[in-house]
């Protein structure tokens, strides 16, 4: 019989299969003993045939180096460090939410009798979110705008705008005792309303008498690349920064939120006053992919492998006959 006749015949067999009750088994293993059959005439996926693998040259699980151990052991320290600022962070929101809300019973204190303490920055936060009181006159001819900016009161938002996306309008403010400006969030207004012409109604002239509460320059978002003033409209400003609209309308570094008894039908919608400086959700968004990332490269790094390991040499020694498996 040829070796090829003979590979013809015992195709069947010397698979997956081991044979008609495992008798052929015995037979081909007498048989290649004294045909001395080369190996090449059997499949590679053979039971019958102890054949032994070539010399692993690189280990079955890949050894980390020195730096990666490092990277991976400081991942829990960042993300405790982000966690913390975090906590911080609420914290201090919630601190500046009870003095707004403090400020509400509280009497408005005038502004030109604190003017002499706003001069500079430090006083500035000091007396950030004081109830005050205003009287004099606006100059609606050099009105700017912040935005785009969410309706911080849904409620009041004129019928047929949407809240979430509008402008806030910033006046210039000239105090009748003083003669000093200052600047003066008289509050929201839809982007069909941005336009002076479409509300004509709501621009007040004549003495005003108004209350509101102090503020300062907003923190920047960090995720935010945009430029403070916009470069292709100079009204426009991305970010408030009292310092960059005072100086660009020649007006003091005081700025004050209009409260929402300021409202007038046809007009800005007052009590825009925001706590928050940035946008909470993209940075607590952040923080969870930060925390989800860490635990998912140290679970691929660490745990991963050795478990695919372990996995692959159960699953090949599962598909081999009783007589071949692994021993445990």
């Amino acid at each position: 019989m040829s070796r090829r006749v003979f590979s013809i015949i015992t195709k069947h067999i010397c698979g997956r299969t081991v044979g008609w009750n495992g008798s052929m088994g015995i037979s081909l293993e007498s048989i290649h003993i004294l045909r001395k059959i080369p190996q090449r005439h059997f499949t590679r996926g053979s039971v019958l045939m102890k054949m032994k693998n070539a010399p692993r040259t690189k280990p079955l699980v890949k050894s980390r180096s020195m730096t990666t151990n490092v990277l991976i052991s400081l991942i829990p320290c960042f993300v405790g460090i982000a966690i913390c600022l975090e906590y911080e962070r609420r914290k201090k929101i919630r601190h500046l939410r009870e003095v707004v809300k403090n400020q509400e019973g509280k009497t408005p204190v005038p502004l030109a009798n604190i003017m002499s303490k706003l001069k500079n920055v430090p006083n500035q936060r000091d007396l950030e979110f004081t109830k005050v009181e205003l009287e004099g006159e606006f100059d609606h001819a050099r009105e700017v705008f912040i935005g785009y900016r969410a309706n911080e009161l849904p409620h009041l938002t004129p019928r047929g705008a949407k809240w979430q996306k509008g402008v806030y309008v910033i006046t210039p403010f000239k105090l009748k005792d003083t003669g000093e400006t200052v600047l003066v969030n008289r509050g929201w207004v839809p982007l069909s309303m941005a336009d002076p012409r479409e509300r004509q109604e709501g621009q007040l002239s004549g003495t005003v008498k108004l209350t509101g509460l102090l503020r300062c320059t907003e923190r920047k978002n960090p995720f935010d690349f945009r430029p403070v003033q916009d470069t292709m409209n100079e009204k426009f400003f991305g970010n408030l920064n009292v310092e960059d609209i005072a100086d660009y309308l020649n007006t003091k570094h005081v700025f004050v939120d209009a409260d929402v008894e300021s409202s007038i039908p046809d007009g800005p919608v007052g009590g825009q006053t925001k706590v928050l400086s940035h946008n909470s959700r993209r940075d607590e968004s952040f923080i969870y992919i930060l925390i989800m990332g860490s635990i998912a490269l140290f679970w691929y790094t660490k745990i991963y492998p050795q478990r695919a390991a372990v996995r692959y040499v159960k699953m090949f020694y599962a598909s081999r006959p009783p007589a071949y498996q692994l021993k445990e």
